[in-house]
């Protein structure tokens, strides 16, 4: 999985592509952690381009939207494809995160 960050004026973006699973999770989870330290409150998962997303990897997406929210932040999900919409939605992680159709959505949501 590739992991991008980008600082917008309204929040820290991070773009992942690829699949979110069991060898990727670990990677996110430090990306997560790392920008929770240096003081972001709002992040944006960019998920336009990720394939798949496994239980692994919603544990890892649970544990950054756990963090933020002891900060006072908030994690948001955008641009979820339509199987990784389903998995979530199944597992119940949409009524927990908010998800909006775009990343631009997201980041106006969040600022």
């Amino acid at each position: 999985m590739d992991i991008e960050e980008q600082k917008t004026d309204a929040a820290c973006v991070v773009s992942l592509n690829g699949r979110l699973d069991a060898l990727a999770a670990p990677a996110l989870e430090e990306r997560l952690a790392a920008i929770v330290e240096r003081g972001e409150t709002r992040v944006v998962l960019d998920c336009a381009g990720m394939a798949y997303v496994s239980s692994a990897g919603l544990r890892t997406l649970l544990i950054g939207a756990r963090s933020l929210q002891q900060k006072g932040g908030t994690l948001a999900i955008a641009a979820l494809q339509p199987d990784c919409h389903a998995v979530m939605e199944a597992s119940g992680f949409l009524s927990v995160l908010p998800c909006h159709d775009t990343r631009d959505a997201a980041v106006a949501a969040l600022s």
